[in-house]
């Protein structure tokens, strides 16, 4: 306990700067928080899958019969709002919470690999910047997302600089690939759309499995980078698999996933109307 006391006075007094630019920004985001009502998506998050419901367990079972999205966030909000209540400033102040989270991982990736004063820098400039400060603001899983996306990509640079050169299979498996896992099954069970930073977090891994020594074998660095990316993928299907399932059902015998959207694998949704869309619109753009 003493050593612990001593290393969290050490990391104060060393990063002083960075505490005072944390705590002012959770001011800041805490001071702004109560000054709009619930809009329509918080309103779900907070009372129709949230408060509504009598306990934690009925909130996520209900989650997985009417709802699109994974369980985690709602999971850790329920027991939030069970401690801290169901006000706006009570609610935000979870995604505040996970905002701070997250500029302190940048902040520390950025120290480990520029120095000091790019990672003070580094974290003014997020703490300001309009995406952090809107998704610290609202009872949505957004700042979850932001928090475990920086977590994971210091746990990752943390991971990869510590592997021996070259790797074998068993070099691989080491505590800081299970803190690893764990963050990146967090996100996949955040929002299914952060499988996208997975893959890109898989490729990096890739290439710079690649590259530690000349002449590596292609098939078995991809099958490492793969066998990484998709272990909290797994994860997700092992534990939620069937509410996923469940739904997808619901929306085949529908015949539609919503009044726009025809029935169709996951794959071509996002084709047509995320991709398609999108070139559309810059295309279209002056």
């Amino acid at each position: 306990m003493n050593k612990f006391r001593s290393a969290a006075y050490a990391f104060l007094e060393q990063h002083a700067a960075l505490i005072v630019v944390l705590f002012l920004g959770f001011v800041l985001r805490s001071y702004l928080a109560p000054w709009r009502p619930y809009w329509y998506d918080e309103f779900i998050s907070v009372y129709l899958d949230g408060s509504n419901h009598d306990t934690v367990f009925d909130a996520i079972l209900s989650l997985a019969y009417s709802s699109i999205h994974p369980p985690l966030y709602q999971f850790i909000l329920y027991n939030w709002m069970d401690l801290f209540g169901t006000s706006e400033l009570a609610t935000r102040s979870l995604s505040n919470v996970y905002v701070v989270g997250a500029t302190l991982c940048l902040y520390l990736f950025s120290y480990k690999v520029y120095g000091k004063r790019v990672a003070l820098g580094s974290a003014i400039i997020f703490t300001v910047m309009y995406f952090p400060m809107r998704y610290g603001l609202e009872a949505r899983s957004y700042a979850q997302t932001l928090f475990l996306t920086c977590l994971s990509s210091l746990l990752l640079y943390r991971y990869v600089t510590k592997l021996p050169r070259p790797c074998s299979w068993r070099g691989l498996l080491n505590r800081r690939l299970v803190w690893l896992t764990l963050a990146n099954a967090g996100l996949i069970m955040t929002h299914y759309y952060n499988v996208f930073f997975l893959g890109a977090q898989g490729l990096f891994l890739l290439i710079y499995l690649l590259t530690i020594k000349p002449h590596l074998s292609a098939i078995a660095e991809t099958a490492k980078a793969a066998l990484i990316s998709v272990v909290p993928v797994v994860l997700l299907l092992f534990s939620w698999g069937w509410a996923m399932a469940y739904r997808y059902a619901q929306f085949e015998e529908r015949g539609t996933y919503s009044a726009d959207f025809p029935s169709a694998d996951p794959w071509t949704i996002f084709s047509d109307y995320v991709i398609d869309r999108h070139l559309a619109g810059q295309t279209s753009a002056p």
